[in-house]
């Protein structure tokens, strides 16, 4: 008898931990789309609306974030709603949605917001603050902050700004002084590193109090470019030590309060002839050495024509194996898109969600 009753008690126990088993089995399956690993990537949305296609493929590629871009807005309800339905595709994490409202003429929200209520071109900043500085950082505070309010409410949490650029001229015996890519497109705050520093760090500031992460860009900087990497190959002809003493001392003022940075398509033909997104020269000696940044490195656009000798399918990987962290594949292929989030080892998408942890942007 006391054989039998060792025996039941035995089974009973056997029993409990095969039912504790299949109960965390179960909820493991339950909860795989919480716990699969994010991937490096910010990737977009074509409309104003989520179709069911779309949905599957979010929730399949499982991003960092979202970028949404003028074309995704067209009214305060709707982008609500739209941000709404892409954070309730990933219940058990957040979904980091983002926008690039640096003001002036890169402007997502005027559609829906007057132009005055917002940043304008950092160029209005940087020309106040030429003969004073204190009523400079003053509007440019007030504008910040009260369009980080505007983008918390709408539910975003990335700003892909400042640019914090520097204005840079050149003489030509045919066509006199010209400007800088930056400078003619009003989005440099000025040619001194003080005045960019002093501008930027209030822009972040402003953003962050409200809790919008911003973004500094283009590390290490892209203001010597006299082409507009959009459009065709940026190339910055400075020699090491011109570029430590203005471009990269920006970076280096902003690198304790920036949180992200985004890098350059710039080639920066003194130190690699690779463009610095797919450079581990620049990311590892630059950025991270000298510079001292140790956020988020985030890609620009990789479908800009500064980088269009590499094969689309070969852009997210050149990115992700040069050291940046997330990669926005803006309009490549969807197909594109999933061969290269297949593509990436489980090891780097571990080491990746392991940083995400470690500054706090994943549970």
């Amino acid at each position: 008898m006391k054989k039998l009753t060792k025996l039941l008690a035995i089974v009973s126990w056997v029993c409990a931990i095969y039912l504790l088993i299949m109960f965390f089995n179960l909820k493991k399956t339950l909860n795989f789309e919480q716990q699969a690993l994010v991937t490096p990537i910010i990737t977009y949305v074509k409309s104003t609306s989520l179709d069911d296609e779309e949905k599957a493929f979010i929730k399949k590629i499982n991003p960092f974030g979202i970028l949404l871009n003028s074309e995704n807005i067209e009214s305060k309800a709707q982008i609500k709603t739209l941000i709404r339905e892409l954070k309730l595709l990933f219940p058990g994490r957040k979904l980091y949605v983002a926008i690039d409202q640096e003001g002036g003429q890169v402007d997502r929200l005027k559609k829906i917001f007057a132009k005055d209520k917002l940043l304008k071109e950092a160029s209005y900043y940087g020309a106040i603050a030429e003969y004073d500085l204190v009523q400079a950082k003053r509007e440019l505070y007030r504008d910040s902050k009260f369009t980080a309010e505007i983008l918390a409410d709408l539910g975003f949490d990335i700003n892909l700004a400042p640019m914090v650029d520097l204005t840079f001229f050149k003489n030509s015996s045919v066509k006199g002084v010209k400007k800088s890519w930056a400078a003619t497109e009003a989005r440099s705050y000025s040619s001194e590193v003080r005045i960019v520093v002093e501008l930027a760090t209030v822009f972040i500031k402003a953003m962050h109090e409200v809790g919008i992460i911003t973004v500094v860009k283009h590390i290490p900087g892209l203001g010597r470019a006299f082409e507009d990497s959009h459009n065709g190959e940026a190339i910055i002809e400075a020699g090491y030590l011109d570029l430590l003493e203005k471009d990269f001392l920006v970076f280096k003022a902003l690198a304790k309060i920036a949180k992200m940075a985004m890098v350059s398509h710039g080639t920066y033909s003194a130190i690699d002839p690779l463009p610095a997104t797919f450079s581990k020269k620049i990311i590892k000696d630059v950025i991270k050495r000298e510079i001292q940044f140790n956020g988020l490195l985030i890609s620009d656009a990789l479908n800009m024509q500064a980088i269009s000798n590499y094969k689309l399918e070969d852009r997210v990987k050149k990115s992700l194996a040069a050291g940046v962290d997330i990669v926005i594949p803006n309009y490549v292929s969807r197909i594109v898109a999933i061969k290269a989030v297949k593509a990436i080892k489980e090891e780097n998408l571990k080491k990746f969600n392991q940083k995400l942890v470690a500054l706090g942007y994943l549970n």
